[in-house]
């Protein structure tokens, strides 16, 4: 069966407050050629990434995505309270010196640099197990996607050898025609430098004048 060497791929794995979009791209490549590209918290599993595209599609320039979206209203962000209590001693103690109103110093405070603070989301071990089983649906559809491919690209040849055997066997008359004419022109010939007792040097000479000129005829 004929694979093709392009093809595509595409997985959607949906876990707790978030969702991964996984995608496989191929390219026609003589060797494999894979570029990953992953969130920076899973960076050690490239390798092992590398590893299953290579046992599982040989080769090929191949591209794999894998993005997340948040999903419901989770947040990486968190305030910082320890800033948040140093910035509102500093505004309370500068209005009370100034006898200035605090009334809206919680509106403040909030626009003040590094008030949220983003949290380091830990990696879960389940979490990147679904995500792997993603990963293998989405090759799995790029090697379908390929062997489609390669059946479309089947036919189309086939249809094309069977075409120019057709035309073939259209074109065999005229060539024996061909054949025939060039081996009458030939014994005229023959018997033409045989009457002028050319000798044979020069019988060769002009035999070999003949052949080469009756081909680029024959090619124009």
């Amino acid at each position: 069966m004929i694979q093709s060497m392009t093809g595509y791929g595409k997985a959607k794995i949906n876990l707790k407050n978030k969702s991964f979009t996984i995608e496989v791209k191929s390219l026609n490549s003589k060797y494999i050629d894979t570029n990953i590209k992953l969130s920076s918290k899973y960076k050690e599993k490239e390798i092992e990434l590398k590893s299953l595209i290579s046992d599982k599609l040989k080769r090929g320039k191949i591209e794999l995505s894998i993005w997340k979206e948040n999903l419901g209203s989770s947040s990486n962000y968190i305030l910082n309270t320890e800033v948040m209590s140093a910035y509102y001693k500093q505004i309370k103690q500068t209005a009370d010196k100034l006898n200035l109103s605090s009334k809206d110093i919680m509106q403040s405070l909030l626009r003040m640099p590094d008030i949220f603070q983003k949290q380091e989301e830990n990696q879960n071990e389940n979490d990147w197990n679904e995500i792997q089983k993603g990963i293998d649906a989405a090759i799995t559809n790029l090697l379908s996607f390929r062997l489609k491919e390669g059946e479309r690209l089947e036919k189309d040849i086939n249809y094309r050898i069977k075409k120019i055997t057709q035309l073939l066997k259209k074109i065999s008359p005229f060539a024996q025609e061909r054949i025939r004419k060039i081996k009458t022109n030939l014994n005229e010939k023959l018997t033409l430098l045989e009457a002028k007792n050319i000798d044979k040097s020069r019988f060769e000479q002009e035999l070999i004048y003949y052949l080469e000129k009756q081909d680029i005829t024959e090619e124009k």
